[in-house]
Parts: C-alpha cells; sequence; structure tokens
C-alpha cells in the first residue's frame, strides 16, 4: 500500500510539473477509481496477475465519470496542474505541488532511462 500511495503521489507531483512546462495545454489528474471486482475469484487473480481486460470487464460507466469530465468538460478548460475527485478538484498532500519537489522528480525520471 505504501508504494501504491507513492505512485499515485508522483502522478501529482508529475502533473504538477507538466501544467508549469506546458501552459497553454490542460494538464490535470484524477483520483485512482476504486472497483469492485471478482478478480482475486479468478484463475489469473490468484496467481497475482491480470490483464487490462479483466480488470476493466464489468466497469460502471459511472466510474468514469470524472476522466470523461477532464476530457471532454468545459468546466474544465481553464483549469490546470489539479486533482480530481468526483469532478472537483481535491486538495493533495501539500508536498504534492511543492515546485523545489516536483521540478527535481521529474529530472530523476527523466535520468532513470539511461540506468538500464
Amino acid at each position: 500500500m505504501n508504494a501504491y500511495g507513492f505512485s499515485n503521489l508522483c502522478n501529482i507531483m508529475f502533473t504538477h510539473e507538466l501544467a508549469k512546462r506546458l501552459q497553454d495545454t490542460t494538464v490535470n489528474c484524477l483520483h485512482p477509481l476504486i472497483i469492485s471486482t471478482n478478480l482475486p475469484k479468478t484463475p489469473a487473480g490468484r496467481r497475482g496477475y491480470a490483464t487490462c481486460s479483466v480488470v476493466l470487464y464489468g466497469f460502471p460507466p459511472q466510474k468514469a465519470d470524472t476522466a470523461v469530465c477532464l476530457a471532454a468538460s468545459d468546466q474544465v478548460a481553464n483549469i490546470s496542474g489539479q486533482y480530481f475527485k468526483d469532478r472537483k478538484p481535491k486538495a493533495p498532500a501539500a508536498i504534492a505541488f511543492q515546485d523545489v519537489l516536483t521540478k527535481k522528480m521529474w529530472t530523476i525520471s527523466e535520468e532513470l532511462p539511461s540506468l538500464s
């Protein structure tokens, strides 16, 4: 759960930094969807892996509401660099919008492909 939370924080930080770099573009991110599935009861789920098609099977349309709003609504056309939940900006952890840290995270992520 710690790694999951950290990856979500990094996504918000990345969005904040990208919005600063692309000032003429709307860039936002959203709260990860929590979807109840039968995945743990499937053979793939018991083995610890699944494909996207298995995870998205039976995906309720209302779960995509915020994503669709961010992609297509004029309501958010002039909002950028924010974190959304239920169609509204949500305040993430304060660290997520610290410019020095978001820039450092961006720089480190640019260097990662050279480590392989």
